[in-house]
């Protein structure tokens, strides 16, 4: 456009001298439009001369550059959004790191528990074999006093059980006891003085 208007300019320009110092003594002819034509022309190669091509060049840099600022935004935004999801991700990780730890310990304490419980019951039954084999042990020793060296009957003397604190007098029912449990008294007065307790039989 601005070349345009240069050739117009030109040619007005060329129209006036022409008409006032070239051809003062001859009138408007030919010979005017053809300089008039002749300036134009030359107006025209001089306005239309190729100066496109470096403007040319500009645009498609800055494209370049356009295109290179939205490429770079793009994978900030890509390595930020990575960002984001690398963390969610480690977090993910300790959070299922935490859980296991819970699992771990849960199943730790529940082993624990019932090793308690079994170690308990165990003690319980020991406990419960002992308190029978203590039940059992007057049964055993009056059986082994029972088959004892001595028998009361045949002593004609009050004779008392040292272990059982049982005394028994002349009279009553033979019993057998080890000898060496035997305590002799004079009377029964002296073997009740002594915590002892006369036998039913």
């Amino acid at each position: 456009m601005g070349n345009f208007f240069l050739w117009i300019f030109l040619s007005i320009i060329g129209y006036f001298i022409a008409k006032k110092w070239l051809f003062k003594a001859q009138p408007h002819s030919i010979r005017i439009y053809a300089v008039v034509f002749s300036i134009s022309a030359l107006g025209l190669a001089v306005t239309t001369h190729p100066t496109t091509k470096p403007t040319t060049h500009y645009l498609v840099k800055k494209v370049k550059a356009d295109n290179f600022s939205s490429n770079k935004a793009a994978n900030e935004s890509l390595s930020a959004e990575k960002s984001s999801l690398q963390e969610q991700a480690n977090q993910l990780k300790e959070q299922v790191s935490s859980a296991e730890e819970e699992s771990d310990a849960i199943a730790s304490s529940k082993e624990a528990q019932s090793s308690k419980a079994a170690a308990k019951a165990q003690a319980e039954a020991e406990s419960s074999s002992i308190a029978q084999a203590k039940a059992q042990e007057p049964k055993q020793n009056t059986s082994k006093t029972n088959q004892g060296d001595l028998n009361t009957a045949t002593t004609g003397r009050i004779v008392g059980n040292a272990h059982s604190k049982i005394y028994h007098v002349p009279g009553q029912a033979g019993y057998r006891m080890n000898s060496a449990n035997a305590v002799y008294f004079n009377s029964e007065q002296e073997a009740i003085a002594a915590g002892y307790r006369r036998a039913k039989r």
